[in-house]
């Protein structure tokens, strides 16, 4: 049960398990905050034995709110999930749809330079 390899692919297991949890509600066009997440995430790990450091991260996952805050950055990066609906622009207002834009516009301005051929 200590064996690092074997706590990598259970906590994965779990992982993919909330993943899959979370993009079958997307489908529906339902979300899913965090906390719904953290909480299948726990009720998973019920079901399999587990180490006691896993046991110890489990613990701090359902009390340490930076711990919680954590998780649900690294479950969204590694799964490239959205936990909340992204805003239509019809519901932005107008000076957060100018500043998107003049971000995007400069982005991509500073990359077209960058390719530029020198001596043109």
């Amino acid at each position: 049960m200590d064996d690092i390899f074997r706590i990598r692919a259970d906590e994965f297991l779990v992982r993919s398990l909330v993943a899959e949890f979370i993009s079958e509600q997307n489908s529906k066009g339902l979300t899913v905050p965090t906390d719904t997440a953290i909480e299948m995430y726990l009720r998973f790990w019920a079901h399999r034995p587990s180490s006691l450091q896993v046991q110890d991260n489990l613990m701090r996952l359902t009390h340490h709110r930076n711990t919680r805050r954590k998780f649900g950055v690294l479950l969204r990066s590694e799964w490239m999930l959205q936990f909340s609906v992204i805003k239509a622009a019809r519901d932005l207002e107008f000076d957060e749809i100018r500043s998107r834009a003049i971000r995007v516009k400069t982005k991509s301005h500073k990359v077209g330079a960058m390719r530029r051929p020198r001596g043109c």
